[in-house]
């Protein structure tokens, strides 16, 4: 809504009518950052009892053995100290939960990981990509959509890596030059000086910087070129070593501001998520900055909430990790509709994620496909050899998940994609997807796809999770 509002204010100018109209509910969580916006954005408000009414809950689905699995195989790939994107659904609540066993119960994550004979299989993989440790850097959460399981990993301790919403700062916490929310020191402003983030005589935008973040008090003021502190007004040179004196003992506040442990463009769930926003205390909503769909979709390009530079540094070693209907042997995925040109779904930011993988260096992108469907008693195959339509294009192809194992696509050429792709499908549906791929060339004649790939059924999987299920593990709604 932030960027309809601006593009309204656009049309306004233009001549065009249209109106920006609030509405107010008491029931909707107060969320902050760059949601806090102000009152003359809307052009009308609509207030009353009849608007207080209860929030649309998103149905919490039940997680199944082919969710757990495709969750249990992502929550391998994310690294400590990095940046995640889940959707909503019971896929990203499988994540949520793989994560949380990984980092709270993880002598048994390790423990299913060698049962699933995981570490074997996608061990290079896994140490070059992600990680099977606790996690004592934490993620930080950059989403389209803010949904009740990254508030479930906020709480279990796994969402603890926070960014700043500056270069300058988020340059010296990359550098590991400062922390997020440590004390403010004096060495704070040398460090500050040396590395261009403020100049050594303070100017007004030097000072509101240093308020805003915490490194000077709240109850300052700037007035015509000083700092007025309660003994009164001073030019403020920090080579000045009285002045430097003066700062130190009257200015410098206490410790720098929380940070951001997410950036989200909005947030939607089942009552309870709402109810655990409004719980939340003020301090700790605050640090969720709800923003613009455009800051979290699209690193190119600067937006009033964040330039190219600054996103670059906050989304270090991002996994953006998001589901579809099917996958082509190409490594196409179909997402969104179907080659009728019925239409099941909307590409969301499923696309603009895709590409933010490919353009940050150390990032990756997942799609998580269900090897299988089902009507009544017929079994069809998700993992196709072609399709008449298309949402992700085979050029954009990087890993995908099903519940029998990870397809690591990213520089690979035909021959191997395919390899890799058939490994993770349905053993009931191997050997036809196998004899196409042989008929076209792209598979030499010889080929066999190998014999610890070739058990992939669903009885496998429920036989070794039903060990787990006995000690209550993987509950139906976790």
């Amino acid at each position: 809504s932030i960027d309809a509002f601006a593009e309204i204010k656009k049309m306004q100018k233009q001549g065009k009518r249209a109106l920006n109209i609030g509405q107010v509910n008491n029931n909707l969580p107060f969320m902050y950052g760059d949601a806090v916006i102000e009152p003359d954005t809307f052009d009308a408000i609509l207030e009353g009892p009849e608007f207080h009414f209860g929030l649309f809950g998103a149905p919490r689905e039940s997680v199944n053995t082919t969710d757990y699995m495709i969750g249990l195989y992502a929550s391998t790939l994310i690294r400590d100290g990095g940046t995640l994107q889940i959707g909503i659904g019971s896929l990203g609540d499988a994540i949520a939960y793989g994560l949380k066993m990984r980092h709270l119960d993880n002598t048994i994550y390790n423990d299913v990981l060698s049962t699933f004979d995981i570490q074997n299989r996608y061990g290079g993989l896994i140490s070059k990509v992600g990680g099977t440790d606790r996690f004592d850097k934490g993620l930080y959460g950059c989403t389209e959509m803010l949904v009740d399981g990254f508030l479930h990993l906020y709480n279990a301790g796994i969402m603890k890596r926070k960014v700043y919403d500056h270069v300058g700062l988020q340059t010296l916490v990359n550098q590991e030059k400062i922390s997020v929310g440590q004390a403010v020191k004096p060495e704070i402003l040398d460090l500050l000086v040396e590395n261009r983030v403020i100049h050594s005589k303070l100017i007004k935008k030097d000072f509101l910087f240093l308020q805003e973040f915490g490194i000077f008090k709240p109850g300052l003021k700037w007035e015509e070129g000083q700092v007025v502190d309660r003994n009164g007004g001073f030019i403020p040179d920090l080579n000045n070593p009285d002045t430097l004196d003066r700062i130190c003992d009257s200015c410098l506040g206490e410790t720098l501001t929380p940070g951001f442990w997410a950036h989200a463009g909005f947030f939607l769930g089942p009552r309870d998520f709402y109810n655990a926003l409004n719980e939340m205390s003020e301090e700790e909503r605050a640090q969720i900055n709800m923003t613009s769909v455009l800051h979290t979709n699209q690193l190119y390009g600067n937006n009033p909430y964040a330039s190219e530079e600054l996103k670059l540094l906050q989304r270090k070693d991002a996994r953006f990790i998001n589901a579809g209907l099917m996958v082509m042997l190409s490594g196409a995925v179909v997402s969104d509709g179907l080659e009728d040109m019925r239409v099941v779904s909307g590409v969301g930011g499923q696309y603009n994620f895709v590409s933010q993988a490919h353009a940050l260096e150390d990032a990756r992108g997942a799609i998580m496909i269900r090897s299988t469907r089902a009507k009544g008693k017929q079994v069809s195959s998700n993992v196709v050899f072609n399709y008449g339509h298309t949402t992700i294009p085979r050029h954009l192809r990087d890993i995908i998940i099903t519940e029998y194992g990870i397809a690591d696509l990213m520089g690979k050429n035909d021959n191997q994609v395919i390899k890799s792709i058939l490994n993770i499908t349905d053993s009931r549906f191997q050997g036809g997807l196998l004899r196409k791929a042989k008929a076209t060339r792209k598979i030499e004649q010889g080929y066999q796809i190998p014999d610890r790939f070739r058990n992939n059924t669903p009885e496998r999987l429920e036989k070794t999770l039903s060990e787990y299920r006995k000690k209550d593990f993987f509950p139906v709604f976790p």
